[in-house]
């Protein structure tokens, strides 16, 4: 017998009846799939999730559109609105490959193509591919698509909003306090129970536009026939200001004077406050005036005014105070400022007093028979602006905007503006989303 031709056969027949390689094979084969497949699910449960977002982001920033320019606002601040808001909720424009299209008017509507009254916005993303790239060569794209209906009809005219968004009596007027005009209306964006409060025959004449709910008491009224109670928040019209880089080194000016002494000023970064003496007058020329206390103010407040005495800035003047600084303004102390028109090429148009600072806990007083006779905006969006004890503006040009605002002791504020490019804010506005 042929002993090795006999072992190699037997060899190959025992291979050929293994079958133990194979099943590896196969289950090796066979875990792929299963493995691929489960990644697939896993990818896909991920995307729908994604698209989900996507699609509440995409419904949100072109209802927000919808409403700026309802409100008064430009297509520009309304495209820049609704980028902002996509960024909130995740979705920010040009980063992590997310793009945020504003069209106006819609672009892929099915109903809505060349509506100019409504706005699109369509947010799509790469999806991150993990196992699912066994079967997928390439990644899909996720998108959310909505499209807002302005309403159309503008409601009243906001002159005084105050921004907080939870406060009780953000808006605040008593003791004979009074909004007297019947074309100027309150807006308080406050979802409290007594966001606007009203007491001792204080009134207000406007429509009124209150997230929340108001209280009346002793003889305390409003005689406007729209006033709007768990109504939509007014959007800040200046929520878009900011500072810019730098003021600059502090001026070389004095701002210091003394009683009954004249100062002339030029626009500046004014780092020790301003003080002036009872019946002392500063004459600011036309330009923006940076005061602030970075360098430690010599009085008690960054603008100390004293009694009787008068700032005049009627040539075009932003006065901001650009720290956490408070003012402090003396008996029969008197305000002319006329602020920049949109044509002038200064950074705030419209805008008279301002400050843009992130405290919540400082807190402006116009007090004492103050005249602020201003023709501009006085914005104070994190902090609290009072006037009190027959404070008044003469003029009919002072919208006031702050976190909340307070008005008592016979104070007669008629805020109602048209001119030096002021951004006018709309009440009771509806828009709606439409697909």
């Amino acid at each position: 017998m042929n002993t090795a031709r006999f072992s190699t056969v037997s060899i190959f027949r025992r291979l050929v009846a293994d079958a133990r390689g194979a099943t590896a094979i196969l289950t090796a084969l066979g875990m792929t799939v299963l493995v691929g497949a489960v990644g697939l699910a896993t990818d896909v449960a991920y995307w729908q999730v994604t698209q989900h977002k996507m699609q509440g982001a995409a419904d949100q920033a072109a209802y927000a559109a919808a409403h700026v320019v309802d409100e008064g606002g430009s297509a520009t601040v309304a495209t820049t609105t609704a980028k902002g808001v996509a960024a909130q909720l995740g979705f920010a424009d040009g980063q992590n490959s997310v793009t945020v299209t504003v069209n106006n008017p819609p672009a892929q509507s099915t109903c809505c193509n060349g509506v100019a009254t409504d706005w699109e916005v369509i947010i799509q993303q790469p999806q991150p591919m993990w196992l699912s790239s066994v079967f997928l060569s390439t990644a899909p794209t996720a998108a959310g698509r909505s499209v807002a209906n302005q309403s159309g009809t503008p409601g009243g005219v906001a002159c005084v909003i105050a921004l907080d968004p939870s406060a009780a009596g953000a808006l605040n007027l008593a003791q004979n306090a009074t909004l007297p005009s019947s074309s100027c209306g309150a807006a308080v964006n406050s979802s409290s129970t007594t966001s606007l409060t009203l007491a001792d025959n204080a009134s207000i004449a406007g429509p009124v536009n209150d997230v929340g709910q108001y209280t009346l008491s002793n003889g305390a009224q409003l005689s406007n026939a729209s006033v709007v109670t768990n109504g939509p928040a007014v959007t800040d019209p200046y929520a878009g200001l900011t500072y810019p880089v730098s003021f600059g080194s502090c001026t070389g000016q004095t701002a210091t004077i003394a009683n009954n002494s004249t100062l002339n000023l030029s626009p500046g970064h004014f780092c020790s406050g301003w003080k002036a003496g009872n019946s002392a007058t500063i004459n600011l020329a036309a330009g923006t005036y940076y005061v602030d206390c970075t360098s430690g103010c010599s009085g008690s407040g960054v603008l100390d005014i004293g009694n009787s005495a008068t700032i005049n800035g009627t040539g075009g003047v932003t006065i901001v105070i650009s720290d956490n600084s408070a003012v402090n303004i003396g008996n029969g102390a008197t305000f002319n400022i006329t602020a920049p028109n949109a044509s002038s090429g200064q950074p705030y148009p419209g805008m008279a007093i301002m400050s843009l600072s992130t405290s919540t806990t400082v807190t402006q007083n116009f007090n004492n028979n103050t005249a602020m006779n201003i023709t501009g905006a006085m914005y104070f969006r994190n902090e609290a602006l009072n006037f009190s004890n027959n404070g008044v503006t003469p003029t009919a040009c002072t919208p006031l905007i702050a976190r909340t605002i307070g008005l008592s002791n016979n104070v007669n504020l008629d805020a109602s503006c048209t001119g030096v490019g002021t951004t006018t804010a709309y009440m009771n506005e509806n828009p709606k989303l439409v697909e």
